[in-house]
């Protein structure tokens, strides 16, 4: 289930590129301070979509818009990244409600979190891959986000369970 919590933070429309890729991220909070957190206009953070602890998804910048999720760019090494270009415009921000970079995601929240990529990537066209699906710290590497459990390496392995 869905539903719809408009931020504040966001770019009306992209710019005119397309959707190519979705950065996926963890909180390092509760979804409810993670909403909370976006819906701030002190902030200038937000993201397209929280995954919640107990598998609701919460759409918080509606896909057609750009939100602020991964705009910093420092020594990147995901490979669909477009140089000189800011990645909000072209990406789908995810972020996935845990507490710490060592938090575990429940069953639901893993279940839900992989068929929103997985329908995310067949509406746009994104592939399942290294090019389509990028961890934030492969655009900031300061960043330990999305931390083991919410990587690409654990949603693309669920796409085979659905």
């Amino acid at each position: 289930k869905m539903k719809f919590i408009p931020s504040p933070n966001f770019a009306k429309g992209r710019n005119g590129k397309g959707i190519t890729g979705i950065v996926l991220h963890m909180t390092e909070s509760s979804s409810q301070s993670a909403i909370n957190h976006f819906l701030n206009p002190a902030s200038r953070v937000s993201a397209h979509y929280i995954v919640c602890e107990d598998g609701e998804i919460v759409q918080m910048v509606k896909d057609e818009d750009t939100a602020w999720h991964a705009g910093r760019v420092d020594r990147p090494s995901w490979k669909g990244l477009i140089s000189g270009i800011n990645p909000n415009l072209y990406t789908i921000g995810v972020e996935t409600a845990l507490l710490t970079t060592t938090s575990l995601p429940s069953w639901k929240q893993w279940m839900s979190l992989a068929k929103l990529v997985k329908d995310l990537s067949r509406k746009y066209s994104i592939p399942l891959d290294s090019f389509g699906i990028a961890n934030h710290h492969e655009i900031f590497f300061p960043k330990t986000c999305p931390g083991w459990f919410a990587s690409r390496f654990y949603v693309l392995q669920l796409q085979k369970l659905l």
